[in-house]
């Protein structure tokens, strides 16, 4: 796809694309683009390349050729190999192509991710890069010098961020998917299709989000997505964290790690044998006897001490809240009148359950 060419119009219609060799460009092949197809040989681009090349910083913003009257938006796109394509829109109908600006820059991040994703460059002796990522999950002490011995590149450093997504899946089932999910590197591990994803643009996300949803609620499953890494070798850290999302997340939805990063943490600090001895003694009473004032409590907390919101979350009325709160305070001696009571009491609310 060297200095490849997709050309849209402004409804995306595509009009046009160059790839692998066919015939020159002629002379007059701005003109081409009107008729919406243009192939280029590999070694027979000069015009195209120069016409291109000549205009600076064409990311984002709408041109004109002398001899070429209809606006076109050029956008490159950059793939992991440091090679690179242009996408063209030519605006038929300027106040549309404005109104449907958001989806072309989605339909540009999906052929980013799709193309460049597919060409995917790092590769591991006997190109069994699936192999590598598996042997970093089973093992998760292994070696950054065995990483690097098996790859073709350093492990410290990939050139784009990545994240690591993985479906809950008992068996594997990849193909079937039909999204730019099937482009990328990918394998059955576990219980989960894990994927290795490009993570350098939010709307490189959405729109895997966008596609993958209908997927996730057809087939009653979730999804999960890690935080970008630039490591290969953390690869095992982050497959943890797309699992723990389905796991922390709502059921068949599209679930991001970031999203449940702190409750990740209070399962962290659950682990520790000694959690009893730091925590309230007064709640750790409360969540005994009365687990109906222990979700008052904790809900209340959770909602920054708005009654009205904690009342219709719980479904009581505002009468029967206060008394509840009064009822904490009298019997159970919880107060947080202080920002240093407030913290104590919160996060033994949320350790304690």
């Amino acid at each position: 796809m060297t200095n490849s060419l997709l050309i849209f119009d402004s409804s995306l219609k595509l009009l046009g694309h160059s790839e692998g060799k066919g015939k020159p460009v002629p002379v007059d092949w701005l003109k081409t683009i009107r008729a919406g197809y243009i192939r280029v040989a590999d070694n027979a681009n000069e015009h195209l390349a120069q016409a291109i090349h000549s205009i600076r910083e064409g990311n984002g913003k709408v041109y004109r050729f002398a001899d070429f009257n209809q606006p076109f938006y050029l956008q490159k796109i950059g793939l992991r190999n440091s090679d690179h394509f242009y996408l063209v829109i030519v605006i038929v109908d300027r106040p549309n192509f404005e109104k449907d600006k958001s989806t072309i820059e989605s339909v540009i991040d999906k052929i980013s991710a799709t193309v460049g994703l597919h060409n995917f460059p790092y590769q591991s002796q006997g190109n069994n890069l699936e192999g590598l990522l598996r042997d970093i999950l089973v093992r998760p002490n292994i070696s950054v010098s065995e990483i690097k011995n098996r790859l073709q590149f350093d492990p410290h450093q990939l050139k784009r961020p990545l994240s690591v997504l993985c479906i809950k899946a008992p068996t594997t089932n990849i193909q079937p998917l039909g999204t730019i999910l099937t482009r990328f590197i990918s394998f059955h591990y576990d219980d989960y299709n894990v994927y290795m994803v490009e993570n350098s643009s939010p709307l490189i996300t959405k729109t895997i989000m966008q596609e993958l949803s209908p997927y996730l609620i057809r087939n009653k499953t979730s999804a999960g997505l890690s935080n970008s890494f630039t490591r290969l070798h953390q690869f095992n850290q982050f497959y943890q964290q797309a699992v723990k999302a389905i796991r922390l997340g709502k059921a068949s939805t599209f679930n991001h790690y970031h999203d449940y990063i702190a409750l990740d943490l209070l399962d962290h600090i659950r682990q520790d044998q000694s959690l009893n001895s730091y925590l309230s003694p007064q709640i750790q009473k409360l969540a005994k006897e009365n687990s109906e004032l222990f979700k008052t409590l904790k809900l209340f907390l959770l909602n920054h001490e708005n009654k009205k919101q904690t009342a219709l979350d719980l479904q009581i009325h505002r009468s029967t809240l206060d008394y509840r709160l009064n009822k904490l305070e009298q019997e159970y001696e919880i107060n947080y009148n202080t920002p240093k009571e407030y913290l104590y009491v919160f996060l033994s609310c949320l350790l304690v359950g």
